[in-house]
C-alpha cells in the first residue's frame, strides 16, 4: 500500500503545482550546507521565538511550523551533507544538439527515488514532442523514471521546463536504492540557429528525494548551462 501511494503521489505532481524546493531540509539560505546557527534558528522557530519565514527549508510538509522530526532531519543535514541533484552542462554551436546528463549525490542516505524540474532558455529548450521531451532513463538505475514537458499542457513554445520523477512503479524497482553519483537520466538540447553565444541557464528546481520509509525531502539541486559558442 506504501508503494502505490508513493506512485499516486508522484503521478499527481507531475499535473499539479508543487511547492516550491531549493533546498535540503535545515539549509536556511539555499548556499548547500545546514550550519549550527540555521540549527539554532529552526529550535527557536519550534519553540514560537522567530517566524517560519526564517527558515522556510526548515518546515518540510509546509504546515507553517518546525517540528523534531525536521530539526533531526536537519541535524542529519548538518552532519552528513545534503542530498544533491545535479544538472549538467554541455556546449554547441547555433543549429547544434547536445546532451546533458543529471546525477545524484547521496551523501550517504538510501535514495530510492528523486523529483526535480529544469527550465530552459527559449532558444536554447529540451527538446521532444510534448508531453513527452528527449529525455532518457539510466538502464543502471533500476527505475521507471516518468519526464513531462512544464507547465502541464503545454505546446511548442509555451513549454519552459521539464518535470522528471525517478521512481519504481514496480515491486522489483519501487524500493530499489540509487547509487550515489548514479546519472539519473539525460536530456537532449537544441541550439537555436539564431541563439546568441553566451550561456543559457539551465534552473534546477522542485528537487526532492525519497527514502525507504516513506518519506519526501527536499534535496539541493545545483543548474546546469548551454553554452553556445560563436560561428
Amino acid at each position: 500500500m506504501q508503494s502505490i501511494a508513493r506512485v499516486v503521489a508522484f503521478v499527481m505532481s507531475l499535473v499539479l503545482a508543487g511547492r516550491v524546493a531549493g533546498a535540503c531540509v535545515g539549509d536556511c539560505n539555499g548556499n548547500g550546507s545546514v550550519t549550527v546557527d540555521k540549527l539554532i534558528t529552526m529550535v527557536n522557530i519550534a519553540l514560537g521565538n522567530q517566524p517560519v519565514a526564517e527558515c522556510e527549508a526548515g518546515d518540510v510538509n509546509s504546515d507553517g511550523q518546525v517540528t523534531i522530526n525536521e530539526i533531526v532531519a536537519a541535524v542529519d543535514n548538518a552532519l552528513s551533507g545534503c542530498v544533491v541533484i545535479r544538472v549538467g552542462s554541455a556546449s554547441g554551436a547555433p543549429g547544434s544538439r547536445v546532451t546533458i546528463a543529471v546525477t545524484l549525490g547521496t551523501a550517504g542516505r538510501i535514495v530510492i527515488g528523486t523529483q526535480n524540474d529544469i527550465s530552459f532558455a527559449p532558444d536554447a529548450p529540451i527538446v521532444g514532442a510534448p508531453p513527452l521531451p528527449e529525455c532518457t532513463p539510466n538502464a543502471q538505475v533500476k527505475k521507471d523514471p516518468v519526464f513531462n514537458f512544464q507547465p502541464a499542457g503545454c505546446t511548442g513554445s509555451q513549454c519552459t521546463g521539464v518535470r522528471a520523477g525517478v521512481f519504481g512503479f514496480s515491486p522489483d524497482t519501487v524500493d530499489a536504492p540509487i547509487p550515489d553519483g548514479s546519472t539519473l537520466y539525460t536530456c537532449n538540447v537544441t541550439i537555436s540557429p539564431q541563439a546568441t553565444p553566451g550561456s543559457k541557464r539551465l534552473k534546477c528546481s522542485m528537487a526532492f528525494y525519497s527514502d525507504p520509509q516513506p518519506m519526501d525531502y527536499p534535496a539541493d539541486c545545483t543548474d546546469g548551462e548551454i553554452v553556445v559558442g560563436g560561428p
